[in-house]
């Protein structure tokens, strides 16, 4: 059983990477072991727009969902002291540059310390992944190879997020990344001048 760790720092800890990698999984082991306010974009999307995430989707209501989480993570940055955002933040500041400097400039107003854990995966384990949690937003990525290339195209699988970022490899352990994380965060507080 691991223990929980608490940062003394404020923290904003984006976790990106393609949907399906894991990082759900992952964020949320981290904000258990932290105790830290954890913040899904699934969440906020699918009352929404309910299991799609298509053209349409993005125009209209990720400029909203990311406006909702940025504002209420503002709100747990000032009461809480570290906000986990999870979310395909590769994708979604590839189509949204700004978020980049937002991101900055969010952890900056609150004294935070920003943080971003990249979630990387082999095309086939995402797959597989993908395939096993069988949503219905999904279907359309599986129909066909075409649909599947598309889908990893559009969602920059290839790419990775253009802010400084740890890699993550969500194919390792559960247990062991969560504690490379911790790790990586404690000694960012011992290096951090006071």
């Amino acid at each position: 059983m691991q223990r929980s760790c608490v940062l003394v720092m404020k923290h904003l800890i984006l976790i990106s990477g393609p949907p399906g990698a894991g990082k759900s999984h992952f964020a949320a082991g981290l904000a258990k072991r932290l105790k830290a306010v954890l913040l899904d974009k699934d969440l906020v999307d699918e009352p929404f727009s309910p299991n799609d995430r298509g053209v349409g989707y993005q125009k209209k209501i990720q400029p909203r969902s990311v406006a909702v989480l940025l504002g209420l993570a503002r709100e747990n940055l000032n009461t809480v002291g570290t906000v986990i955002l999870d979310a395909p933040w590769t994708r979604i500041t590839h189509q949204m540059p700004f978020l980049c400097h937002e991101f900055k400039k969010l952890a900056r107003q609150n004294k935070a310390r920003l943080t971003v854990f990249e979630c990387v995966i082999s095309e086939h384990k995402l797959k597989k992944r993908i395939t096993d949690r069988g949503l219905v937003r999904d279907k359309n990525k599986l129909k066909n190879n075409e649909a599947w290339k598309d889908f990893l195209s559009t969602h920059c699988f290839d790419q990775r997020i253009k802010l400084r970022h740890v890699v993550m490899d969500v194919e390792k352990k559960h247990d062991s990344l969560i504690k490379k994380a911790v790790r990586y965060l404690t000694l960012l507080e011992k290096s951090s001048p006071r």
